[in-house]
């Protein structure tokens, strides 16, 4: 999620690295190991950052990627815990 949409809350422990920033470098910052679980979600399911940026990791070699398809939407309407910046 891009950092204004961040400023409304996030996953806990979560990164940003939306789909514009994302690259093989960017990503070996954030997740060094390909053989660790990387899970990639956005706003909600109209969004398409993450498939592109899962597009991506999957290019670069990461193996075992995860998608959040309801995003921090779906996040928010369970009910689970959140920061905000």
């Amino acid at each position: 999620r891009i950092t204004i949409d961040r400023k409304q809350g996030f996953i806990e422990g979560s990164r940003s690295l939306p789909d514009i920033d994302t690259t093989c470098s960017t990503l070996e910052k954030v997740a060094p190991s390909k053989s660790r679980p990387v899970l990639f979600y956005c706003n909600g399911v109209k969004c398409g950052r993450s498939v592109k940026s899962i597009t991506i990791a999957q290019g670069c070699g990461y193996q075992k990627i995860y998608w959040f398809r309801g995003g921090f939407e779906e996040w928010k309407a369970k009910g689970y815990p959140f920061v905000t910046e």
